[in-house]
């Protein structure tokens, strides 16, 4: 199935980035530097990747009936997806992504149920799932789409339903960009959310924030980190110094480079 168009975006502009999204997904495959920064080392992506998976499984998973139906939004080549499915063979999980190209590494790398589109217009009626799942996929929405494109998302969930959402902190971002050595090959127009307006997102008469959080050992360490990859043994020291701390500091999401959020839906308003 053809993906949709990008809300307000003009058809060349959302030719161009999906364009984009499908070069990096045909050079990374099934790899974290596709999904994740491209410009960390492979070992700080897949931290990065254990603590979002670590987030879902602590945080969203135990709240699910059996048989649950979960809907991964900006799924990619199934990262999240696979580790629920082996977690929790019983959920009705579907993938859903922009790029083609991921939506076929998904198939065969999870064998779940696919959609390709957008998330601003997803193909799905109302109502229809247990959970929404959203990582690090709302921050390509523009900024003056997000309050529509969320609207859509929570009106998929059941009354009761939950979402769980990451992306990356705007001040964090800023802070960062101006160390930054060198730009992604691929630019796929990706922004953070400061932390008033991530909570605006969440807070609205559809939804609610339960709870809400960061990875700020991780944001923190980041630099010594980076420093380390060349060092194996360092560096793996380091990340498990830094995984104790963001499980005690994960409250802290006012400076962190992904902060997360935790919705539960209200009903269709």
């Amino acid at each position: 199935e053809e993906p949709t168009g990008i809300c307000n975006m003009s058809k060349a502009a959302s030719r161009q980035l999906r364009d984009e999204w499908e070069r990096r997904a045909a050079e990374k495959g099934n790899s974290n530097a596709g999904v994740l920064l491209q410009t960390l080392p492979g070992p700080l992506n897949q931290y990065l990747h254990e603590r979002h998976a670590q987030l879902v499984i602590m945080k969203l998973l135990p709240l699910l009936p059996k048989g649950a139906r979960l809907l991964d939004i900006g799924c990619g080549y199934g990262r999240i997806s696979r580790e629920i499915r082996t977690l929790r063979p019983d959920i009705n999980l579907t993938g859903m992504d922009f790029s083609l190209t991921y939506c076929r590494l998904y198939a065969q790398y999870t064998g779940g149920a696919i959609v390709c589109a957008d998330l601003n217009d997803p193909p799905v009626r109302d109502s229809v799932a247990d959970a929404v799942l959203c990582i690090t996929s709302l921050m390509y929405v523009p900024s003056e789409d997000r309050k529509t494109a969320m609207s859509k998302l929570i009106r998929l969930l059941r009354p009761e339903g939950l979402a769980l959402f990451i992306d990356p902190g705007r001040e964090y971002l800023n802070l960062a960009s101006r160390f930054r050595s060198r730009k992604p090959r691929y630019a796929t127009g990706g922004a953070g959310f400061s932390l008033r307006d991530y909570e605006r997102l969440g807070n609205t008469g559809q939804s609610e924030i339960l709870e809400a959080g960061g990875f700020a050992a991780f944001s923190i360490m980041l630099p010594i980190l980076y420093l380390l990859h060349n060092h194996a043994n360092m560096l793996r020291h380091a990340l498990n110094m830094t995984a104790a701390w963001d499980q005690r500091l994960y409250r802290w999401r006012r400076l962190t480079l992904h902060r997360w959020m935790l919705l539960r839906c209200h009903g269709i308003v």
